[in-house]
């Protein structure tokens, strides 16, 4: 699977930078513009719990991986990939993160930070896994490893584990994530990336997560590994295996299909002792990217969606990368194992849908050799496509990944966003929803997010972007957004977590953002595009960042706004100027690498839009909903955008931070710019 070796590459980025830079930071430092301070108003000041505010700015992008960074419990929202969070019962936020960071310098098997405010983060020392890793997965990904805490400096490390999710229930901590490694050929050609779902459980939101198996094994003395192992023995619940579901590539053997004669093993080993190698006949699920798992939850009330699938309470999860997509399925809502999708026969012993299985979904899909019933017994595919459904080959399909599905109960729709095209220059976040959690998918432009076998390849020009590369005037930019993670907290805080490269430092420099998410009178979500920050002291009326009355008078005044783009044209990177990309040839799209540049426009008070665009725009009797008669600088209606505005912290700026921001999307499929995004930060606004 050439996308997911491709990534790989890009995380373990350690022979990137022994190669070709002393130190990230001399990179980084070289050429990121300076940032000055200046000094602080009285009203800042005052307003401030933050005294560092401005050097805060400045550690959290200019410097993103400078010496004290080195430090993994230093990196605040640096070195943050695929962020999923999480709030535990006293209030505290957790991310949890793929293994990887600027120079390979972090403990392995997911990181972990945690903040009580969502602006301050600290890093764990250790990761999430703490050396506890499975042997089954470790056998199946061809992967060496010590039981030890190891480091991607470590010669014999040879895989990475990816994009967790957490959710607590019965006392324990439950994490699905990915683990993912090339595995060679059995006569040294060629590698493929096989990559799988796995299970481990914790008592801490903390950590270790052990696997489930080994927890359910467990004959020893450690108080911890006991504690949980009684709790599930309580729920009436073991574990035999961890997999969800695991995928191997499309590899053309005897039968047609998987030969696991062909496939070997890395020298699969835990501390010298031999793993026994893997049966990848097991596996015939060349169907879908294994990867990205992800419960469905409702974000009116912050709870885990429940659905009855045969005779079994369930929760839906969804995973996918690349190939077909993302695809739904369904795990037993107490143990969290895989359940039958829909009827299948195993040695003997007739499954119905919905029972729970001691197997992985593929294991399962390998009792019929008929491709659309192995497709059903690996789940429902929800958005994306391949040149060919049965047999999708590397470089022909839609490359969504990274997604979440999630439902709100105030409007009634389920929606689903995607992280959307090639990581390191062109990701962005792509929006649709639909009123079945089965699909269709359509953004707010009314296109539909499945693209089958004729679209597969247009998917940069559907799904709404809700966030993607964009350049205010005078002020860093970022690019690449993805990996996303959306969360309603306990104080009703709907947030948005994401990770972003930027347009002034190397490709391999990943910051954590977070933003926080409204939903609009369609119904459709906007984020406000800045960072959150928690301190609005006079600013708003509970002193947090939310939504609080202003007057016309309050918002009018000169903004910097982006009208987001789509578009299917693509060129090579090095031809864009994009940072760190001038000997770069891939081909990428040019609507998602480029930093969008914002257009300067005014708002009156009377209601007048004037500048670059043209228009009017209203304000309703709450001070904050607002709606945009969107037209060009030549008059031409472009379309009726509808959403909010609030007071902001822009970090990216050199000084001046505080400003309003509106956020909007147009869903008028007859518009021009149907199914786009408009916002905007007012300049020098801080009132």
């Amino acid at each position: 699977m050439k996308k997911i070796s491709r990534i790989i590459c890009g995380l373990m980025a350690a022979s990137i930078f022994a190669s070709g830079l002393s130190s990230c930071s001399d990179e980084v430092t070289e050429s990121a513009p300076a940032v000055t301070t200046t000094p602080k108003t009285k009203t800042e000041t005052e307003n401030n719990s933050n005294s560092d505010f401005a050097n805060y700015v400045k550690t959290k992008y200019a410097k993103a991986n400078d010496e004290a960074r080195k430090s993994q419990g230093a990196w605040n929202m640096a070195n943050c990939h695929d962020p999923k969070l999480f709030q535990d019962d006293d209030g505290t936020f957790y991310i949890y993160a793929t293994d990887a960071s600027c120079g390979n310098v972090e403990n392995t098997g997911i990181n972990i930070r945690y903040s009580t405010d969502l602006v301050n983060w600290t890093t764990l020392s250790k990761s999430a896994i703490q050396g506890h890793w499975d042997e089954d997965f470790l056998a199946w990904e061809g992967f060496k490893a010590s039981s030890s805490e190891v480091k991607h400096s470590n010669s014999s490390y040879t895989a990475v584990t990816w994009a967790p999710t957490v959710i607590k229930q019965n006392g324990l901590y439950y994490m699905y994530h990915g683990v993912n490694a090339d595995v060679l050929m059995s006569d040294n050609s060629k590698k493929y990336a096989c990559s799988s779902i796995v299970l481990a459980i914790a008592s801490s939101a903390k950590g270790p997560f052990y696997p489930a198996s080994y927890i359910s094994k467990y004959t020893g003395n450690d108080a911890d590994i006991a504690g949980i192992k009684s709790k599930l023995s309580a729920l009436g619940v073991s574990y035999s295996q961890n997999f969800l579901v695991r995928y191997c590539p499309y590899v053309i053997g005897s039968k047609g299909d998987i030969d696991g004669s062909t496939l070997t093993s890395n020298g699969a080993s835990l501390d010298g002792k031999a793993i026994s190698l893997p049966n990848y006949k097991e596996c015939n699920n060349n169907r879908y990217g294994c990867i990205d798992p992800e419960f469905v939850y409702d974000v009116a009330n912050g709870e885990i969606k429940k659905y009855t699938i045969g005779n079994n309470e369930c929760y839906a999860i969804t995973y996918g990368s690349w190939l077909n997509g993302i695809v739904l399925a369904y795990v037993d809502s107490v143990s969290l194992k895989p359940v039958a999708l829909s009827e299948f026969t195993l040695d003997g012993k007739t499954y119905s849908e919905g029972d729970e299985l001691d197997m992985s979904l593929d294991k399962a899909a390998t009792t019929t050799s008929s491709i659309s019933d192995r497709f059903a017994l690996l789940g429902k595919p929800l958005i994306g496509g391949a040149a060919s459904a049965s047999t999708p080959s590397n470089g022909a399909s839609t490359a969504y990944e990274g997604a979440q599905l999630f439902y709100n109960g105030n409007s009634d729709y389920y929606y689903m966003i995607s992280s959307c095209g090639g990581l390191m220059w062109e990701y962005r976040c792509a929006l649709g929803r639909s009123r079945d959690i089965n699909g269709p998918y359509l953004d707010a432009g009314g296109k539909d997010m499945w693209l089958g076998t004729t679209n597969y390849s247009k998917y940069h020009a559907i799904g709404s972007k809700i966030i993607g590369s964009h350049a205010l005037s005078d002020e860093y930019s970022f690019r690449s957004q993805g990996g996303l993670s959306v969360l309603r907290a306990k104080d009703g805080k709907i947030m948005f977590a994401c990770h972003t490269r930027t347009n002034y430092a190397p490709e391999y420099i990943f910051l954590l953002q977070l933003h926080q998410m409204f939903f609009n009178s369609d119904g459709w979500p906007v984020l406000n595009q800045n960072d959150y920050y928690d301190n609005y002291a006079n600013y708003t009326s509970d002193g947090k960042e939310s939504l609080s009355a202003l007057n016309m008078t309050d918002i009018a005044g000169t903004y910097d706004t982006i009208l987001t783009v789509r578009d299917i044209a693509k060129a090579q990177v090095s031809t864009l100027g994009i940072y760190g990309a001038d000997s770069v040839t891939d081909n990428v799209n040019s609507a998602d690498a480029v930093p969008t540049k914002s257009k300067e426009i005014t708002l009156d008070s009377n209601g007048n839009i004037t500048g670059n665009y043209s228009g009017s725009w209203t304000l309703a009797s709450d001070g904050y909903s607002v709606t945009i008669n969107l037209k060009d600088a030549a008059g031409n209606a472009l379309g009726t955008f509808k959403g909010y505005v609030l007071h902001a912290v822009d970090w990216a700026r050199s000084s001046d931070y505080r400003t309003i921001t509106f956020s909007t999307i147009c869903s008028d499929t007859s518009a021009a710019k149907k199914g786009e995004y408009f916002w905007g930060n007012k300049k020098n606004g801080r009132l």
